[in-house]
This record gives C-alpha cells, structure tokens and sequence, in this order.
C-alpha cells in the first residue's frame, strides 16, 4: 500500500493494517522456518510496510496533539566545573612491584599417596 493512501485513513483502520501486515509477517516466518517461503524478500518488505504504518500512525499522534502557546526556552548550558588534577600518591611499600612468587603445582592422586 502506498504511504499517500496511507496517511488518508482513519485511525482505526490503520490499526486494522497493522494487524493484518503483522499476522502476515507471522505467517511468513513459518513459511521461512518450514522452507516453503517462495520469495525470502517478502519478509524485510512486510516489515518495511509495518514501520512505514506506525510511522503514519506517529505522525497522526503528533498533528493531532494541541501546539503549545509559547515555545519552553531552555536555559543555556553551564560548562562542567574544572577537575582537579591529583595529587601523585607518596611512595610507600605498596607501590613497589613485589617479586614473581613460584608457580604453584597441581597436586596428583599419585602424589598424594
């Protein structure tokens, strides 16, 4: 369906497309799934089809919405407070690098014994 056709419907009706293009979308990946789908592009044109119907349904919503009598001035953005750089941390026993401790081993049954 073409969006000019579309966008002359009623609300209800385009509930109604809706509908019936997300039944078919559902049918569609069951003929998909069972390897019975003639043509595979028909389920990214349904999709397609469904964005273009909640897009007109949007659209509807937004013009029928009252405008507002004065536009909401927003104040202007305050730049972010300065960081404060760190001071470096004293050098103490923590920060040094600690020697490589050995490997440990795994311990076998036969070892064990």
């Amino acid at each position: 369906m073409k969006t000019a056709d579309l966008r002359h419907m009623k609300k209800d009706e385009l509930h109604g497309e809706l509908s019936r293009l997300e039944r078919h979308l559902f049918d569609l990946r069951a003929q998909a799934v069972t390897e019975k789908l003639a043509d595979p592009t028909q389920l990214g044109k349904t999709r397609r089809e469904i964005a273009r119907v909640l897009t007109i349904m949007r659209e509807h919503e937004i013009s029928s919405r009252p405008a507002t009598a004065a536009p909401v001035e927003r104040a202007p953005a305050s730049k972010p407070a300065a960081v404060k750089a760190k001071k470096p941390a004293a050098t103490s026993a923590k920060n040094e690098p600690t020697q490589a401790k050995p490997a440990k081993t795994k311990k076998t049954k036969a070892a064990t014994k």
